[in-house]
């Protein structure tokens, strides 16, 4: 079958034959303007499966923003190309994000406070040596990678839905299935049909963040109730789990798969996202917009369909050790869609460097052009974020910049290094520089790419 095709193809033999009348497809999300990972991949697959799947062309958000516009003229162009509507909030990356995100805060915390409550509330979900990075890096920005991503696998959801599919696997382009992974997959679903459980989702490769451990979902299958779980690069969707994604309203609030999928059957430790019309309706409330689009793009976004996902979102996983999944570590670093040094930052900022490695880190974070929404400067208590509160206070601004306070430079370079950001007390003239500063910066970055770009040949 020619790749792209949307014709579900046969079932190779892996053991176990398809169940009849169930039309099943594995489906593999690349970038047609990365004919490297679309061939790496596709040989991969057919050397595992024959004709039985087909590469499907991703949304290439990069491409339908454009390059030389504001920020706000690339959001609106990549929202008309792709039919679909950026959910602005997901950014935070000021105190005034936290409140607005976390309704629940009480309104008399300092700007300090709030941050910390902030920071607390996501060390709290997920394991420590992951909420970190989320909270320094992922947090604060929204991609284009993250908005071609999220739309490449709703649309990969929206037309098995409106083909009947009984089982959808899909693959990003970085992953190699084993020999075994489908087999594994098809005999899980079997006995999983046989006990009558019924499920969404199953994560055949994933990275766990929640600390709760994950219980069995059956005495007779081998599969775990899923817990919060991100890197969702292959996965398969039953008929259930295609109808609540593709019908929910995510083309109308559309921020990165990896917090998407795990808030329709974990809790998020962000408020503003539980309570999205989209994560709401697939969980089994009321809510939705937007209908179930096609491969044309639009996706139905300007129609309105409201209504119920019957019954929780189930979603299962395979135990981290099954090792039925590999990930190509040179293809993740250098993918559109994750952290490394060719991010384009759609909203929000780049936040802090972050060294690492594979695929979660992209081997390493750069900072790039922050394009924040609202470039107006920030003003009074709320730009300070707390650090004029004097039971709060550290050393003062004008001695850590001279390198004294007892060494208070150092300790706000450590305080950085750990927290990403350091409290100082800083006079109300010290405090008016640091704000005149910050708009010119957000100005600066709010500007178009070419004018960017002349203005750092002016200043070399």
């Amino acid at each position: 079958r020619s790749p792209g095709s949307s014709r579900p193809g046969p079932m190779p033999d892996c053991g176990m034959p398809a169940p009849p009348r169930s039309p099943i497809r594995v489906t593999a999300i690349s970038l047609r303007r990365r004919p490297d990972r679309w061939r790496a991949c596709e040989d991969h697959l057919r050397g595992l499966l024959g004709d039985g799947f087909d590469m499907f062309e991703g949304t290439d958000a990069k491409a339908a923003a454009g390059d030389d516009s504001t920020a706000v003229d690339r959001v609106a162009a990549l929202e008309a190309a792709t039919g679909c509507t950026v959910y602005r909030g997901w950014p935070i990356t000021e105190v005034r994000d936290v409140r607005r995100c976390y309704t629940s805060l009480s309104p008399q915390l300092s700007d300090a406070e709030a941050w910390m409550s902030y920071e607390r509330k996501v060390a709290a979900a997920w394991r420590s040596d992951r909420s970190r990075l989320y909270l320094d890096f992922f947090l604060r920005h929204l991609t284009l990678g993250d908005v071609g991503a999220a739309l490449s696998h709703l649309r990969v959801a929206e037309r098995g839905h409106a083909e009947g599919l009984s089982l959808q696997v899909v693959f990003e382009d970085d992953v190699r299935p084993s020999a075994e992974a489908l087999p594994a997959l098809l005999r899980q679903v079997q006995l999983l049909r046989e006990a009558g459980v019924a499920w969404d989702l199953i994560y055949l490769h994933s990275a766990k963040y929640s600390r709760a451990a994950e219980p069995p979902a059956h005495p007779a299958s081998s599969l775990l109730v899923a817990g919060h779980r991100k890197v969702c690069d292959a996965y398969a969707l039953s008929a259930s789990g295609l109808r609540k994604i593709a019908t929910c309203g995510f083309r109308a609030s559309v921020f990165p798969i990896d917090d998407f999928l795990p808030a329709l059957h974990s809790p998020h430790p962000r408020e503003d996202v539980m309570a999205l019309p989209c994560v709401v309706a697939a969980r089994g409330g009321e809510g939705g917009t937007g209908g179930e689009g096609g491969e044309g793009g639009d996706g139905g976004g300007g129609r309105e369909s409201r209504g119920v996902c019957e019954g929780p979102f189930v979603a299962l996983t395979f135990p981290d050790g099954a090792r039925l999944v590999e990930v190509e570590a040179a293809a993740a670093a250098a993918s559109d869609s994750k952290a490394g040094g060719a991010v384009s930052v759609l909203l929000g900022d780049a936040g802090v460097e972050v060294e690492g490695g594979g695929k979660q880190l992209g081997g390493g974070v750069r900072p790039s052009p922050s394009t924040p929404a609202d470039p107006s400067p920030a003003t009074g208590e709320e730009s300070r974020r707390g650090a004029l509160r004097p039971h709060f206070a550290g050393p003062s601004l004008a001695a850590a910049l001279a390198g004294g306070a007892g060494g208070g430079l150092a300790a706000a370079a450590r305080s950085l290094a750990t927290r990403s950001y350091a409290l100082l007390r800083a006079s109300e003239a010290e405090a008016a520089l640091l704000r005149r500063a910050e708009w010119g910066m957000r100005s600066f970055c709010a500007g178009c790419e070419g004018e960017r770009r002349r203005c750092a040949g002016r200043a070399s």
